[in-house]
């Protein structure tokens, strides 16, 4: 009994702290509490919240596959030119320390 009345009341004073945190600095806060008997609880606005995050991290998951798209077929334009140099063609594409000079 004693954890629920700890966190009723501990519940309280952050939900407090969270709401004067958004009042003074315009912060934009989303608490999740879990009750031992797991309810959950919740202080801001979570879907917003939610929605700014996922929104950003999508715009991120996007700009890592372009990425990756453009690294892999770089990897594949040096392999065809290692190719190229190691059977004698495009010699001149190959770096100059590789060059040897009799």
């Amino acid at each position: 009994m004693s954890k629920k009345v700890s966190f009723s009341k501990r519940r309280a004073s952050i939900y407090k702290k969270a709401n004067e945190l958004c009042t003074m600095c315009g912060a934009k806060i989303v608490i999740v509490g879990f009750t031992p008997g797991n309810n959950i609880y919740s202080f801001g606005t979570l879907h917003k919240i939610l929605l700014i995050f996922l929104t950003k991290s999508l715009r991120l998951i996007k700009k890592r596959k372009f990425v990756r798209r453009i690294e892999i077929k770089r990897k594949e334009e040096l392999q065809a030119i290692k190719r190229d140099t190691a059977s004698g063609q495009h010699w001149w594409k190959a770096p100059i320390e590789d060059l040897n000079y009799p």
